[in-house]
C-alpha cells in the first residue's frame, strides 16, 4: 500500500485513464536513480577504457606506483575524490580489480554528493545539475575518469545547494568557504563556475539577505587575480596566457578553430543543452524575467567567449569538449532555475525537455566511448605485435599510428604499461620515437615525454620490472632516416 501510495503521486487518474506526468518523474529520485544506473553501468563495462586514456592512465599509473596520493599541478582539491581508489591500492588487490574500483568510484563519489544535494539538504535542483553534469556536453571526457573539471561541475553544484539550503547563517556561511575554498583549488576554471553559482543566487535573492553571497564574490575575484594575473610561469595563469597576447586578427571569428568546433558538434553533441537553452530563455521572457535572462545568459555568452578565444587556435577534440563543460553547466543550472519557478503547466513541457536531453545525453556518452573501445583494440594490437616479437619495450614511428583512432599518444607508454599487466599479465610498453628522443638510458622506463622511472622504482606489486632496452618497432615500411631516429 505504501509503495501504491507513492505511485500515485506519480500517475494522475482521470477520466478512469491513467496520465503519467514528466514533472512528477523530475521531483521524485526514481528517475534520477535509473541515470545513475545507466552512468554506473559504463563505469563497469568500459572500466579499461576509462583507465586507458591520457590523463587518466598517467595519473592512475602515478597512483598504484607511488600508492599516494597524487595532486596534478598542485590541485589539492582532487583529494576527496581520490580517497575510495587510494584506500583499495594499499589492499594490494590485483591489478584488474584496482582498474574496475578506479572507474567505479568515481561515480559513486559524485552519485554521494547527489544524494547530499537531494536527501540532506533537501534540492531537488543542485541534484539534477550534478547528475546533467555528467550527462551533458560529455562525449569524450567521460573517459577521463578522474576529470577535474567534472569534479569542479560536482563541487560547484554542492554549493549551489547549500547557498540555498535552510541552514543557520554561520553554518552556511563556513560551509559555503570551505566548498568554494576546496573548488577553488582542483581547477583554474573553477573561479567561472563558481562565480556564476554566486551570481545567479545574488540575482535571486533580496539586498539583505545575500552577505556571504559577496564575501565569496569577493573571494573569487582576489583568487582570480592571484592565480591569472600576478602569478607567472605555472598552470594556472598559462590557461588564459594566450588572452594577453590577442591581435586584431585574433577577433576575427571565422579564423577559430574553437568556434567551427562548437558548431560541426551542435548537431550531435550539445543539441541537449541546446534544447534547454532555448526552452529557458523563452520562458524567463513569457513570464517576465527579462532582466534575469538577460544577466545570466550575458554571463554564460561571456565565459563561452572567453573559451572560444582562449581555444581560437584549437586542441584535441578531447581538450576542446573540456573547455565548454562550464557553458554546459551554467545552461544547466539557469534551466533547472527556470523549471522550479514557471507554474504547473510550464512545468510539465519543461520536464519533458529536461527527459529528452538528459537521455540524450546518456546515449552520446554512450557512443563517445565506442571510440575508446576502437582505440582500446589498437593498444591490444600493438602490445600483441610487441610481444610476438619478443620485444617488450617498443618505439613505434609515430605518423604510422592511425590518429584518428589514437586522438593523442603522449601517454601511450603508460597506457600500454597499464593494458599489458592487467590483460596479458606481462610487461610490455610501447611509446612514439619522438618521445623516446627524450630519454638517454633506454632500459628505464618512458611513462610520458617528461616522465622516466627508473626501474627499481617500479611498484612490484602491480608491476614486472623489465630492465630490457626500447627497440623500433616497425607497424609498415619504413624510411632509413625514420628508422635511425631511434637511440
Amino acid at each position: 500500500m505504501i509503495f501504491l501510495a507513492k505511485v500515485g503521486h506519480i500517475f494522475i487518474i482521470s477520466h478512469s485513464k491513467v496520465v503519467i506526468t514528466a514533472y512528477s518523474f523530475i521531483k521524485k529520485p526514481y528517475l534520477s536513480l535509473l541515470f545513475w544506473g545507466g552512468l554506473l553501468f559504463l563505469s563497469i563495462v568500459y572500466a579499461s577504457e576509462r583507465a586507458s586514456f591520457a590523463d587518466s592512465a598517467w595519473q592512475f599509473f602515478q597512483k598504484l606506483n607511488s600508492e599516494r596520493f597524487i595532486f596534478p599541478q598542485q590541485r589539492y582539491g582532487v583529494f576527496w575524490m581520490a580517497i575510495p581508489s587510494w584506500v583499495f591500492i594499499k589492499t594490494g588487490l590485483p591489478l584488474i580489480w584496482q582498474i574496475y574500483i578506479f572507474s567505479i568510484s568515481y561515480i559513486l563519489a559524485y552519485f554521494f554528493i547527489w544524494w547530499i544535494c537531494y536527501s540532506p539538504l533537501k534540492n531537488k535542483k543542485a541534484a539534477w545539475l550534478v547528475l546533467l553534469s555528467l550527462l551533458l556536453g560529455t562525449r569524450q571526457n567521460f573517459v577521463h575518469t578522474s576529470s577535474e573539471t567534472l569534479q569542479v561541475l560536482a563541487f560547484s553544484a554542492l554549493l549551489y545547494a547549500v547557498l540555498q539550503s535552510e541552514l543557520n547563517f554561520w553554518t552556511k556561511g563556513i560551509l559555503s568557504t570551505l566548498l568554494l575554498a576546496n573548488t577553488m583549488m582542483i581547477h583554474p576554471i573553477a573561479v567561472f563556475v563558481l562565480g556564476f553559482v554566486v551570481i545567479s543566487e545574488i540575482i535571486r535573492l533580496p539586498v539583505q539577505r545575500f552577505n556571504w553571497h559577496i564575501a565569496l564574490l569577493g573571494i573569487l575575484i582576489g583568487w582570480s587575480f592571484f592565480r591569472f594575473v600576478f602569478s607567472s610561469g605555472n598552470y594556472d595563469a598559462g590557461q588564459y596566457a594566450l588572452l594577453k597576447d590577442i591581435k586584431f586578427k585574433d577577433l576575427l571569428p571565422w579564423n577559430w578553430v574553437s568556434l567551427k568546433f562548437l558548431i560541426t558538434r551542435s548537431y550531435y553533441l550539445y543539441w541537449p543543452t541546446g534544447l534547454l537553452a532555448i526552452w529557458s530563455l523563452f520562458q524567463l521572457w513569457r513570464i517576465q524575467q527579462k532582466t534575469r535572462a538577460i544577466i545570466l545568459f550575458m554571463a554564460v555568452g561571456g565565459y563561452t567567449l572567453i573559451a572560444l578565444l582562449t581555444f581560437r587556435a584549437g586542441d584535441s577534440d578531447y581538450m576542446m569538449e573540456k573547455n565548454f563543460l562550464p557553458s554546459v553547466f551554467m545552461i544547466s543550472l539557469l534551466f533547472l532555475e527556470t523549471l522550479f519557478l514557471v507554474n504547473s503547466e510550464l512545468k510539465e513541457s519543461g520536464s519533458r525537455y529536461l527527459l529528452i536531453a538528459s537521455i540524450g545525453g546518456l546515449i552520446i556518452c554512450w557512443r563517445g566511448i565506442s571510440l575508446f573501445s576502437d582505440r582500446l583494440n589498437t593498444i591490444d594490437e600493438l602490445i600483441e605485435l610487441s610481444l610476438k616479437a619478443n620485444q617488450t619495450k617498443s618505439a613505434v614511428i609515430e605518423s604510422q599510428l592511425k590518429s584518428e583512432i589514437m586522438l593523442v599518444n603522449w601517454a601511450l607508454g603508460t597506457e600500454t604499461y597499464l593494458r599489458s599487466h592487467s590483460k596479458y599479465k606481462r610487461s610490455c610498453t610501447i611509446c612514439t620515437v619522438s618521445a623516446l628522443n627524450s630519454i638517454e638510458n633506454t632500459s628505464d622506463f618512458l611513462a610520458v615525454p617528461w616522465e622516466i622511472i627508473p626501474i627499481k622504482e617500479l611498484n612490484s606489486t602491480f608491476f614486472v620490472p623489465d630492465s630490457s632496452r626500447y627497440q623500433l618497432l616497425p607497424l609498415k615500411q619504413t624510411s632509413i632516416r625514420q628508422a635511425s631516429r631511434l637511440p
